[in-house]
């Protein structure tokens, strides 16, 4: 068995011919004893017969009055005497067998017949030990006897068509308190293969026959998915008492399955021993039977063993199921589609740790990811999780390998070095000598290889390679995955320690791959698809030879060759996000150092320094960077020391130190300029434009970008143009120019998709998905933004991840959906606090001020933004600090509108101070604030935000009354988001027009403008916004005396409210209902009046 040894099964209980054999007894007897005698005296075989039966009927008697154990003892006892008495025929016995029958049933009912009249006398002496033997003994007898009077009674040559008598013979006897099964029980820690057994399952319960191969290496767990399946109730009710479980560990022929079977059945042997088992299955009718750990015996005996199971497969109802180690089943059988067992995948394993270990930390996916799926290594690990974190286990794991993974010393399911051995040991293995050699040599291959690349990648074994193949395959040391012959990790642990690979084969490995990483760069300038995938392919195998190298196993390649190699394919991988070269340039870095190269040194960590950055591991990188930097000054690597000062300062400005980045990217500049590299001055002008875009100088950007161009444009580095588009289309998009954002970034991306850049794809991706947001397209919006979310986590970028959480966040604010919203963005701001980007954090917590906002929570909003504003300054973003001053003006705004605002403000800032007097002084606050936004906003470009300032601008010059000017400003306001096709920017204009023309009395207007507004808001889900239309649609009804449709509308709106949560807005609305009300009220009893 693969997880769980157990026992073999014990057999079902006595039948109901034995349990109803009682009362028919004294029938059978009379019988029998009146043909016998015919009137004459009885031989002495014949009288010994008669006082046999006559203790029986006294057991008949006795029988209901005694311990139900007992009861099926006696039952048994009537039921083997019936049978003898069927078997001496009237006349006498007929042979020397039936008298020997007839001696033994004599001798033992006497043992019997002593043990049932003296029962326990007290309820010790029934359970005690000497009890349970005497029991047992007497139990053995009987089955002795049964199984004498098998061999005595039917035709060995003819076991496959007994008789009906025959067939009653061979039904199992045992206690009928039994349990229906004995097979081993599912394990506690079952994780990961639920669809697998529901398969199986189903293919138990069709009416046609199963035959079910589980196949895979050892330890994969097929012995635990037969038993899942063998103890579903269903297939318990299915097959009742007929399913059995063998262990065929240690037979090594047919012959031993059978006698096995033999036994488990009580099913004595004879010379047609198989005829014997075949017959007692085809009796026994619907069954099923599993044979567990069949490898051995395929391999010792396969061609006897196949002609047993096919022998069994013409058994109509009986289904069967096999384990063994290997990926191809025996032949002989049509076998049903089931697929070798696979790894567990990496939830799998995290359940079965966490259920074993109870103990968890940081560490444990990477610890997990060592043990690669196979359930034995992780249950044996995981049980030492129970007193070791990951994290000390990890450590131990990386120096010490397979030797952690075992509880014990010998047992296969204690040991997984145990597990390896019995497949390295194995018949097969034996003997073809090239298995272990082609074994050692796939163990340095963690992807594995296409069977077809075989004899390319191993010339030197190309005459056997492909049969040692098969033989791996047979023993289950390799499995196929997607077309690649692969080894577990453990497996290939093992086996690199134990039997690591050596020449001519390790030769062969070495230079195969070492060709592919010396054509990386030769593939980049070509950009073809198929020669990207080519590499991606053997990535993790390239880096695995590479890291053999570096070690010094051998001295094939100079270190020169060796940094090369390493750069090259530790590049494409931080390129294309796939693979881990972190250990292999740590390794490469210590090992130049160690031979006194500081210049291959700087290089490789340099490259972990890059890789550290994209991984989120800021402190480490930014630390090896100095370091870095120094090395190259120091050995005068001008041009390497220039590239490494570059990426500094990129790593400043996503870190918000702009002034610091500044100064960083001029000196790389200054370098590159002085050794004439184009290429790298054109990577510092992009740079420093990324920046001042950062700081909020939009038109200084684009003019700095247009530079970047112009150079990368003439000395034809198409990924670096992609970015420089990528960054245009960023900065149009915050100006507002839409069409030529969405232009610029779809150009970006195919540009980036046609090099596989997939993380310069995904932040186009990003930024399209910010134009339908900005438009107020958000259900596109969203889907966008969230397939690029999953990109940016697909490539290890938490600061994109990030910023896509932050965004819909935002679209949730947009919807209403506050709370949501507010989960969201809290996400996102834990998420950019712990990469230290403390822009988006910031970011993050004025939308959340917004919330504040929206919920009429205007102290802690104001606060917020307060807060928000000080840190964009400090960080140097105008843009940010801009956004900041425009929404303190609408709280201003708002809070003119309720005096009761000002009591809750506690420890507020300057400018809440100010607003502590008459509302046309808070007013007047507002609007100056206001001015100085559109000023701002007008000075670095922005349309946007220039745009919602004067929306803003225009709100609060409509609550001083100053209409005529307001008018002019929403005019003005609503002209630009119509030409950046902003939707909610229009509808917003529409709605405050629309109250102004209600407060100048030009009703009708302003209600063709509000449902115009509606309409906008409610198509892009701007739920809160669509019911503020509802209360100013009522407001105005009601000014035109239209108090039924009025009515309609303050009700709509308290339901929207209502629904998204705004209590204050549902205060509202339930206000205006009331007056409503009492407005009627007012007008009912003035038209009484009038009357009278």
């Amino acid at each position: 068995m693969d997880e769980t040894s157990a026992p073999h099964v014990r057999l079902s209980d006595t039948d109901s011919e034995v349990r109803g054999a009682a009362p028919s007894f004294g029938a059978t007897w009379k019988r029998w004893k009146s043909k016998a005698t015919g009137g004459l005296e009885l031989g002495p075989v014949k009288e010994k017969l008669e006082y046999t039966a006559m203790k029986v009927l006294g057991i008949a008697d006795m029988k209901e009055n005694i311990a139900k154990d007992c009861q099926e003892l006696a039952s048994k006892v009537i039921w083997v005497t019936e049978r003898v008495l069927e078997r001496v025929p009237p006349e006498g016995p007929g042979d020397a067998a039936a008298e020997q029958l007839i001696h033994t049933l004599t001798q033992s009912i006497s043992k019997i017949d002593c043990f049932l009249k003296h029962p326990p006398s007290d309820a010790r002496q029934r359970i005690s030990e000497a009890r349970a033997a005497k029991f047992q003994e007497n139990n053995n007898l009987l089955d002795e006897l049964r199984l004498q009077y098998l061999a005595s009674a039917h035709d060995e040559t003819r076991v496959d068509v007994l008789s009906e008598s025959m067939s009653r013979a061979l039904v199992p006897q045992g206690p009928s308190d039994s349990p229906i099964l004995d097979i081993p029980p599912i394990p506690t820690a079952f994780h990961g293969r639920n669809e697998l057994v529901a398969s199986i399952v189903q293919l138990l319960l069709q009416p046609e026959p199963s035959r079910i191969p589980l196949l895979g290496t050892g330890g994969i767990g097929k012995t635990s998915v037969a038993c899942a399946a063998m103890n579903d109730a269903r297939v318990k009710d299915h097959y009742g008492k007929h399913i059995y479980f063998l262990s065929c560990e240690g037979l090594l022929s047919a012959e031993g399955i059978i006698m096995a079977l033999l036994a488990m059945f009580n099913v004595q042997a004879t010379n047609n021993t198989r005829a014997a088992v075949i017959g007692y299955l085809h009796l026994m009718g619907r069954a099923l039977l599993a044979l567990d750990n069949l490898e051995t015996t395929v391999q010792a005996d396969r061609q006897h063993v196949e002609e047993l199971l096919g022998r069994l497969s013409n058994l109509r109802q009986l289904s069967f199921i096999i384990t063994m180690r290997g990926m191809l089943p025996p032949d002989g059988v049509e076998w049903d589609d089931v697929s070798p067992l696979g790894a567990l995948s990496l939830d799998a394993s995290r359940e079965i740790w966490a259920q074993i270990a109870k103990k968890s930390d940081g560490k444990l996916d990477e610890l997990l990811q060592h043990l690669d799926g196979l359930p034995l290594a992780i249950r044996l690990l995981a049980r030492q999780g129970r007193m070791l974190m990951p994290t000390a286990l990890l450590a131990a794991y990386e120096s010490q390998r397979t030797k952690m993974l075992k509880v014990g010393t010998r047992g296969r399911l204690e040991n997984l070095e145990v597990s390896i051995k019995i497949s390295l040991e194995s018949e097969l293995m034996l003997q073809n000598s090239h298995a272990l050699s082609l074994l050692s040599a796939l163990s340095l291959l963690p992807d594995g290889v296409k069977v077809e690349k075989l004899v390319e990648i191993i010339p030197s074994m190309s005459d056997h390679v492909l049969v040692a193949a098969s033989v791996l395959l047979q023993v289950g040391m390799v499995h196929d995955e997607s077309g690649r012959l692969r080894i577990l990790s453990p497996i290939r642990d093992y086996m690199l320690e134990h039997h690591p690979p050596a020449d001519p084969w390790l030769e062969n490995l070495q230079t195969y791959f070492m060709v592919l990483a010396a054509r990386i760069p030769i593939y980049e300038r070509q950009g073809s698809p198929k020669s990207f995938e080519v590499i991606h392919a053997e990535l993790a195998n390239i880096t695995s030879v590479l890291l053999h190298l570096w070690q010094g196993k051998t001295a094939r390649y100079d270190s020169n060759h060796l940094v090369d190699f390493t750069d090259y394919v530790a590049y494409f991988s931080s390129r294309t996000s796939t693979g881990d070269t972190v250990p292999l340039l740590r390794k490469a870095t210590t090992t130049a150092k160690i031979r006194g190269n500081r210049y291959l040194a700087a290089r490789c960590s340099f490259r972990l320094a890059k890789i550290l950055y994209l991984r989120n591991e800021s402190t480490e990188a930014v630390s090896l960077l100095g370091e870095v930097k120094a090395a190259f000054h120091t050995v005068n690597e001008q041009l390497s020391e220039a590239r490494c000062t570059e990426f500094i300062g990129r790593v400043l400005r996503t870190q918000t130190r702009y002034e610091e980045s500044t100064l960083m990217v001029q000196e790389a500049k200054a370098l590159f300029e002085d050794i004439g590299n184009r290429h790298g001055t054109a990577l510092c002008t992009q740079d420093l434009a990324e920046i001042m875009h950062g700081q909020g100088r939009l038109d200084e950007a684009a003019n700095m970008l247009q530079e970047a161009k112009a150079s990368f444009e003439a000395i034809s580095m198409l990924q670096d143009a992609a970015r420089y588009t990528r960054s245009l289309g960023t900065i149009r998009l915050t100006q507002g120019r839409y069409d030529e954002a969405t232009h610029m970034l779809q150009n970006a991306r195919t540009s980036f998709r046609a090099v596989n850049h997939r993380l310069g794809e995904a932040q186009c991706t990003q930024g399209l998905g910010q134009v339908f947001r900005m438009r107020g397209r958000y259900e596109e919006a969203r889907h966008i933004i969230q397939e690029a979310k999953v990109s940016f986590e697909s490539v290890g970028n938490c600061l994109g991840a990030a910023q896509c959480m932050q965004s819909l966040g935002n679209m949730l604010l947009m919807q209403a959906e506050y709370d949501d919203a507010a989960q969201m963005l809290q996400d996102a701001k834990v998420a950019f606090e712990a990469v230290g980007a403390h822009l988006g954090a910031t970011q993050c917590s004025t939308d959340i001020g917004s919330i504040l906002f929206c919920q009429g929570w205007y102290d802690d909003a104001g606060h917020m933004f307060q807060d928000a504003k000080k840190t964009f300054e400090v960080i140097g973003d105008r843009l940010g600090a801009t956004q900041c001053m425009a929404t303190l003006g609408e709280i201003l705004t708002e809070q003119a509108c309720y005096e009761e605002a000002t009591c809750k403000l506690q420890d507020a800032k300057a400018l809440f101070e100010a607003i502590g007097t008459p509302a046309s002084g808070r007013h007047h606050d507002a609007i100056h604030t206001l001015h100085h936004a559109r000023r701002s906003f007008e000075s670095i470009g922005s349309r946007n935000g220039m745009a919602h300032s004067m929306r803003s601008l225009a709100d609060a010059l409509r609550r001083q009354g100053r209409y005529v000017e307001a008018a002019h400003m929403l005019a003005e306001a609503k002209s630009v988001f119509e030409s950046m096709a902003d939707h909610s920017g229009v509808a917003e204009c529409l709605r405050i027009s629309a109250v102004i023309l209600r407060m100048q009395n030009q009703c009708q207007q302003g209600i063709e403008r509000l449902q115009a507004a509606r309409s906008i808001f409610t198509r892009i889900g701007r739920r809160a916004d669509s019911a503020n239309c509802n209360m100013d649609l009522g407001y105005t009804l009601t000014q035109q005396g239209s108090n039924v449709e009025a009515r309609r509308m303050f009700e709509q709106a308290k339901e929207t409210y209502d629904q998204i949560r705004l209590t204050w807005k549902v205060k509202e609305a339930a206000e205006a209902l009331e007056n409503l009300e009492n407005l009627e009220i007012d007008q009912s009893e003035g038209e009484v009046a009038d009357v009278q």
